[in-house]
């Protein structure tokens, strides 16, 4: 509510919002959807009211990054399915697409990241969140 209200109460504020992903998926997807949903919805809200907005510099860690592949390969709700993927592209794309680029050299990074998650298997996923963390430092 307060990142609604006023959200610059939030911008300064420092959260690790990994804390919000379980280290085991299966009770995650063991909520109920909405529960699920809105959980993912919170975790966009934060981090984009904390960095000004979603944006490609947003970084989740390696833990939420890993923990969002596993929602994406696991899960058979189309809204959990597509936030959760939304969510890994933003990460994913963090630190490997400049701030400032061409249109058309944006666009075919971001469409080779999708097919990057797109592609992910669940026992893949946490080898594609080390590759992305070792990219990324």
């Amino acid at each position: 509510l307060y990142a609604e209200v006023i959200p610059q109460a939030l911008q300064a504020v420092k959260f690790d919002c990994s804390k919000l992903l379980p280290d085991d998926i299966s009770l995650f997807l063991q909520a109920k959807p909405v529960l699920q949903y809105r959980l993912l919805k919170t975790l966009q809200m934060l981090t984009s009211t904390r960095l000004g907005g979603i944006s490609a510099n947003m970084k989740f860690g390696p833990k939420a990054f890993c923990s969002l592949l596993k929602i994406v390969t696991n899960s058979d709700i189309c809204k959990v399915y597509t936030l959760a993927r939304d969510l890994a592209l933003v990460s994913f794309l963090g630190g490997i697409v400049p701030n400032e680029t061409h249109e058309e050299v944006d666009h075919c990074v971001r469409y080779e990241a999708s097919l990057w998650i797109d592609g992910v298997k669940n026992d893949s996923a946490s080898e594609l969140s080390k590759l992305v963390e070792t990219s990324q430092s």
